[in-house]
């Protein structure tokens, strides 16, 4: 996640320079460790949360602006991949 991180937290300097609201992210991993990982590690991003999920059966909730993924795709059956996209 580190250079999601960088970019967000550029963001963030560039939205509160030009009088914007806080980003909001959500980080989304099958891995439940790494969930903990990152709510441990960037506990101060009061905007940003992360969550245990499961792409192949759990759909993506509405109302994001923009979706990342990365390393998360070529892991599932190609059904799958196309289903969750």
């Amino acid at each position: 996640m580190k250079w999601t991180s960088i970019w967000l937290r550029e963001q963030a300097t560039a939205r509160a320079a030009e009088g914007l609201s806080a980003l909001a992210y959500k980080g989304v991993d099958v891995v439940s460790s790494v969930v903990i990982m990152n709510r441990v590690e960037f506990a101060a991003e009061t905007t940003w949360s992360f969550e245990v999920r499961d792409l192949e059966t759990e759909a993506i909730p509405n109302g994001y602006d923009l979706i990342l993924c990365r390393d998360a795709l070529q892991h599932l059956p190609i059904v799958s991949a196309l289903k969750s996209m």
